[in-house]
């Protein structure tokens, strides 16, 4: 049992040593070769986006709406004289 636990951490141990030797890359980069060669994570990206689009639009329905009209009206009223009523 103590030389399968020795094993095991002599194990971890070159592992993290052999890792150090990669070059550290940012996430961003890391991301963008997932969405490129993994399916799922980029259907679950974009599941995610449709998701935050619909909650915005959901959130926009909230918002205060206004509504603008405008109309002329232009009565002419027949009378006696040179007296014109308009309104």
């Amino acid at each position: 049992m103590k030389i399968k636990h020795f094993l095991l951490t002599a194990a971890f141990i070159m592992q993290g040593a052999h890792a150090s030797e990669f070059a550290i890359l940012p996430l961003s980069k890391l991301v963008d070769a997932a969405l490129k060669h993994q399916p799922s994570v980029a259907i679950s990206y974009y599941e995610t986006e449709k998701k935050k689009s619909d909650l915005e639009a959901t959130r926009a329905s909230l918002y205060p709406t206004l509504d603008l009209s405008s109309g002329i009206n232009n009565n002419r009223k027949e009378s006696s004289g040179d007296e014109r009523n308009i309104e």
